[in-house]
This record gives C-alpha cells, sequence and structure tokens, in this order.
C-alpha cells in the first residue's frame, strides 16, 4: 500500500517560535487548524494573504494567526 506524501508547513503564533509541521498533502487549512486546536477566523494569513478554510495546503506556505488588535478610547 502507497504512503501518503507529506508536506512541511510553517506555523507562526504571537510569542511563540515558528514551528514546522509534516502534514499530508491535500489537507486543508480547517483541518489543520483544527488539529492544532485553533478555530478559523479572519485573523488567520497563508503567505500573508487572506484563505478560505478550504484551501489546500502546498508545500513551504506558512500560516500566520494575527493577533487580536483593540484600538480606540
Amino acid at each position: 500500500m502507497p504512503r501518503k506524501k507529506m508536506i512541511k508547513v510553517s506555523l507562526g503564533q504571537l510569542t511563540q517560535p515558528l514551528k514546522v509541521k509534516k502534514v499530508q498533502a491535500g489537507t486543508t487549512l480547517k483541518d489543520f487548524l483544527s488539529g492544532e486546536e485553533i478555530d478559523y477566523n479572519s485573523r488567520i494569513r497563508v503567505n500573508a494573504l487572506t484563505k478560505t478554510a478550504g484551501y489546500t495546503l502546498k508545500a513551504d506556505d506558512i500560516i500566520t494567526v494575527v493577533g487580536e488588535v483593540s484600538g480606540g478610547r
């Protein structure tokens, strides 16, 4: 039985070092985030761009969780 191809992606979160993770080729952004116990939301970026939850991760993608920004008075 052939083994599934694995790819490496990176996960960056505020105040934490960049993590390199191996995932199966064909993994969606939502499935990856679920495995990391992170909810998909508008603060998630892939290679600095907003992607849909169904985006299929590619080798060397960099997933960034952007912190919440609050402002005003």
